[in-house]
């Protein structure tokens, strides 16, 4: 991982073999997995933790093209008390449903977050990849 805090993100060496975007009819798309995070009143090293060890186990997973986590440093979510995010690219919504969902790693977090994180909500979407740029 690299970075160690102070709004550092943390990136999974490794994560998913390298492949381009996945067509959609004339266009390249990948699905962009968002999930942002409060602590509230709980103290916040549990949930770096939890989004440590999930990041390095879901590179396993051969549908994950790339995870990242790391600190919030948006002023607008920070007053909202979101202090962390974490963000998958994956090829498919139906990979996201499928191989990612079930995976190990994703459900022990699944599994943790009640006891490390107050509130949390995610996002998806496709995103467009430019061309020749995978």
């Amino acid at each position: 991982m690299l970075g160690t805090g102070g709004g550092a993100s943390r990136v999974a060496a490794g994560a998913g073999p390298a492949r381009s975007a996945v067509r959609t009819g004339e266009k390249s798309q990948l699905l962009q997995h968002i999930v942002v995070f409060s602590t509230g009143e709980k103290p916040r090293a549990p949930l770096e933790e939890a989004l440590d060890r999930f990041a390095r186990g879901i590179r396993s997973c051969p549908e994950v093209i790339d995870v990242s986590w790391g600190e919030n440093v948006n002023p607008t979510g920070l007053e909202r008390g979101y202090e962390f995010v974490c963000i998958a690219t994956l090829p498919t919504i139906e990979a996201m449903k499928g191989e990612y969902w079930n995976h190990p790693a994703h459900q022990e977090l699944l599994e943790r977050l009640p006891e490390v994180c107050e509130s949390r909500f995610a996002l998806d979407y496709c995103a467009s990849a430019l061309e020749g740029v995978a």
